[in-house]
């Protein structure tokens, strides 16, 4: 049970601070918020925009820490907080796709599937990547045969990199998740690398956490395909052991 606690007189700045306290401490212990509380959160969204933007993104990462970080996500997209935050996550909801390849729902349900998905492993940075990987799906929405969106990679780390930008990021993170990002969809490139193509990717320092958005990918998806993840691994843990 989550109780809203705000007192008459108290800064708004608190106020924004206890609005995303109560979120994270129901996506770490699950239950239900009092009526007030919900109240509250819906009344005050708008109070969030007086957080500083580098307090904001501190939230956001221990969110994202938490056991149900899609609970929390999901909370903040009811409640309109997301919208006041982060307007180019808020906007993937209703973002059709494929239906034959997507199962599992819009682009938002898809996000919050893959953020499900976190485990002890999964870095803070691979875990920022995974929420950002299809912002730009909004912008790359169209119809042909059927639903596309083309060049979403390089979108979706574009808008990440802005949005971190304004959220007083350091540039190294931007420059890392925005690396992260843009790649997630190249999976098929690496299963006929040849050898010194191979060095430069497998010995890159971020390509762990990249298998592990692509993972992360794979497992917000319905149906869930992991053969050529699998193969990849296969072959990454291959060359190591051999050079």
């Amino acid at each position: 049970l989550v109780r809203f606690i705000g007192e008459p007189g108290v800064r708004i700045k608190h106020d924004a601070l206890r609005m995303l306290r109560a979120i994270r401490l129901r996506a770490t212990l699950g239950g239900q918020y009092h009526p007030e509380t919900y109240r509250a959160l819906l009344e005050l969204a708008s109070y969030i925009e007086t957080l500083s933007p580098m307090r904001q993104f501190e939230e956001l990462e221990k969110l994202l820490l938490c056991p149900a970080p899609s609970l929390g996500l999901e909370d903040m997209w009811e409640t309109g907080l997301l919208k006041f935050t982060i307007p180019e996550l808020f906007i993937c909801r209703g973002v059709a796709q494929p239906k034959d390849f997507h199962h599992e729902g819009d682009v938002w349900e898809h996000t919050l599937k893959c953020v499900s998905a976190f485990l002890p492993e999964h870095s803070i940075d691979t875990r920022i990547a995974t929420l950002f990987h299809d912002c730009g799906k909004a912008e790359t929405f169209s119809v042909r045969d059927r639903i596309h969106f083309d060049h979403h990679a390089s979108v979706s780390a574009d808008i990440a990199s802005k949005v971190l930008t304004r959220l007083q990021v350091g540039k190294k993170r931007i420059e890392k998740i925005d690396w992260l990002i843009r790649h997630h969809m190249s999976m098929t490139a690496f299963i006929d690398l040849q050898t010194s193509r191979k060095h430069h990717w497998y010995y890159h320092p971020w390509f762990p956490e990249l298998l592990q958005l692509f993972w992360l990918d794979i497992a917000g998806t319905e149906p869930s395909d992991y053969s050529l993840y699998n193969k990849i691994v296969q072959d990454y843990h291959l060359f190591l052991d051999t050079n």
